[in-house]
């Protein structure tokens, strides 16, 4: 009796240091960063490779942090910010401090959004879109930020949405210019048919989860990218990944910079 009383006290000391154990081991780790994106050509390649991916390395890994990223729908990554299931993801709009998520103050990306259209119609700007229907990414919200009077068919992502215009269930298509390129060449887009314009900029900023981690997240991009963008380092970065935009980086003196690359 006493040699079984003996072996369920080993045994339930062993199941309790195993937990212990265990518990430590998923304990959640605060300098591995937990990045949540879809996969975009030269900015967050398959490969963890791509301009998004080496400016976060670029400021976090002198640092001692590392990256667990999984790639997914945009819809889905802003989801999992805003349910602090991650740590950070890339382009979203500038957000204020009652938003559900966090934004850098720098921004990372020019956001340049691209119309297409038949070339048969003719173009004046966003007043074109005036009553007209207009293929967009739900995920992208950009409805908030068109300021005619349009009709938004939202979709689930920019491969329904080019299929749907060349379907022609709307006279327009709008897209981040990165995944209008992209499909205009799967599709074999003609260009003597078809015309792209600019629809507008607004820039992009790292999306940050509302805990204490990501606003020490945050404060550390913004501190560093005040650095790497006085001292000319991101301009290599964008030329590194052939990136030709105009970024209007506000920086943390009383004066901005705009970099042309």
């Amino acid at each position: 009796m006493k040699r079984f009383i003996l072996i369920n006290c080993i045994f339930l000391m062993f199941i309790s240091i195993s937990h212990n154990t265990f518990s430590y081991d998923i304990k959640d780790d605060e300098k591995t960063l937990s990045i949540v994106t879809p996969i975009w050509d030269d900015w967050t390649n398959k490969d963890e490779t791509g301009f998004y991916f080496e400016l976060i390395n670029l400021i976090y890994k002198p640092l001692g942090y590392k990256t667990d990223i999984s790639f997914t729908p945009f819809a889905r990554a802003f989801r999992l910010i805003e349910l602090k299931k991650a740590d950070l993801m890339f382009s979203l709009y500038s957000r204020d401090e009652n938003s559900e998520v966090l934004t850098s103050q720098h921004p990372i990306d020019a956001g340049t959004v691209l119309i297409i259209f038949d070339n048969k119609l003719s173009w004046n700007g966003m007043s074109s879109l005036h009553k007209q229907n207009v293929i967009m990414p739900r995920a992208y919200k950009y409805h908030q930020y068109i300021t005619e009077d349009f009709i938004p068919m939202e979709i689930k992502d920019s491969e329904q949405g080019m299929a749907m215009f060349l379907h022609g269930r709307a006279p327009y298509f709008v897209t981040h210019y990165v995944e209008m390129l992209k499909l205009q060449k799967e599709h074999n887009i003609d260009p003597t048919k078809y015309r792209t314009e600019v629809l507008m900029q607004r820039n992009l900023h790292v999306g940050y989860a509302k805990t204490e981690k990501g606003a020490k997240l945050r404060e550390i991009f913004d501190k560093k990218m005040s650095e790497i963008i006085q001292n000319g380092v991101i301009e290599k970065l964008y030329k590194k990944w052939n990136i030709k935009q105009l970024v209007n980086f506000q920086i943390d003196t009383p004066n901005s910079r705009t970099v042309v690359l």
